[in-house]
């Protein structure tokens, strides 16, 4: 079963489609991690073998860079409302549930357009390798 943790600045109301989707989805108010730093977050999600859900794309992809091995780190842009994460998350889950090999990888995932139109915005995912011996080009992450 997929794992996802999500961090503070996500709505612990994704739980509820991560579930519907046959996945686990913890949020740090669930585990007592609300105000943690971002490395205790990151530790605990690499001992959870949990794939991270985040809007803070910089810290985070600093500390995945420095692992040899973990399960995967999402990064949600820009800042959505509660409907559009709900929105978002759920295309991402359906993206990673097949299979998608996230191990050392972090996935991008960019909302665009209208965010008052019927059909949440148009999503683009895109991956990324990520680990020890991959950095990453934050110039051309954003």
């Amino acid at each position: 079963m997929l794992t996802f943790l999500l961090d503070e600045h996500l709505t612990p109301a994704l739980r509820v489609v991560g579930a519907r989707l046959g996945a686990l989805v913890l949020h740090v108010n669930d585990i007592g991690l609300a105000g943690h730093g971002d490395w205790k977050i990151t530790q605990e999600a690499f001992e959870r073998s949990a794939i991270l859900v985040t809007r803070n794309a910089i810290d985070f992809l600093r500390l995945y860079r420095e692992r040899e091995l973990h399960a995967g780190l999402i990064v949600i842009l820009p800042d959505l409302d509660f409907v559009q994460q709900l929105r978002v998350f759920e295309q991402v889950v359906v993206r990673v549930a097949p299979g998608e090999d996230l191990v050392n990888k972090v996935l991008r995932v960019t909302a665009k357009g209208d965010p008052h139109g019927p059909a949440t915005h148009v999503i683009e995912m895109e991956f990324f390798d990520l680990d020890a011996s991959h950095g990453i080009d934050l110039d051309e992450f954003f």
